[in-house]
């Protein structure tokens, strides 16, 4: 599954999405090769699963219409999931500290590799605890530069060498999947706060606003809700296919 925002894919009729191709190395594995190409797909806020929840900000689409669409062109999508088991699960973000390293990867005001097909990544800490949920709903905060075009930015906290533990001091490497960024609060010129949606793209607004270095993260745990309607559509639709978001609507 392709998982963004809900407001991120609001309205939007096509997509186009750049993709590397997958090669075979001597080895026998799949790694992506050094140019990308396009695969575009019409009736696109359709092609998503919304939340049932209204006021979670998160929707998922299958990745199956991105890899039929590849076959026509006679090629296969290099992909590296991230599955369930990086979800922590609550033991696990309880043993967390209140300030971790996290890692936050996507496209502010739009930029990116585009010669190399890749984005950017960023740095940051958590800004409240990855147990709580933060003013009572299934979010967290993260201090990170979030600018618009940030929305859907996977969050995570990447451990690699030493890092610090409740039983104290570990070498290895640690990846958690703590959420999608969807928000943060800007401070208004007039000297209001006001929590905003990250959008996807700079627009000219009246109202001047100013980020504070802060950003609202949807926890990952929220994209286990999408599993009974995903195993609905998949019965419905016998095999994987690009209908499925219509179907189970």
């Amino acid at each position: 599954m392709l998982v963004t925002n809900k407001h991120v894919v609001a309205g939007a009729t096509f997509g186009r999405f750049y993709v590397h191709e997958a090669l075979v190395n001597s080895s026998e594995k799949r790694e992506p090769a050094p140019a990308s190409f396009e695969i575009e797909l019409p009736n696109f806020e359709q092609s998503w699963f919304m939340h049932p929840d209204p006021s979670v900000d998160l929707c998922v689409m299958p990745f199956e219409p991105l890899r039929r669409q590849a076959e026509i062109l006679g090629r296969e999508v290099f992909c590296c999931p991230l599955d369930e088991a990086f979800i922590a699960d609550q033991q696990t973000l309880e043993n967390l500290a209140a300030l971790e390293d996290v890692v936050m990867v996507g496209y502010p005001i739009g930029l990116w590799d585009s010669t190399n097909n890749l984005p950017i990544l960023r740095r940051g800490v958590t800004a409240s605890h990855p147990a709580t949920n933060f003013q009572g709903k299934e979010q967290g905060v993260v201090d990170m530069a979030c600018f618009p075009g940030s929305s859907g930015s996977p969050v995570l906290i990447l451990d690699e060498g030493v890092y610090t533990t409740p039983q104290g001091v570990s070498v290895g490497r640690r990846i958690h999947f703590l959420g999608v960024l969807f928000a943060g609060p800007m401070h208004r010129a007039d000297g209001k706060i006001e929590i905003m949606e990250i959008p996807t793209h700079s627009v000219a607004v009246p109202v001047t606003t100013i980020p504070i270095h802060l950003g609202y993260y949807v926890k990952a745990s929220a994209l286990v809700s999408f599993k009974p309607f995903l195993l609905k559509a998949w019965k419905l639709d016998g095999v994987h296919g690009s209908g499925l978001a219509s179907d189970c609507r």
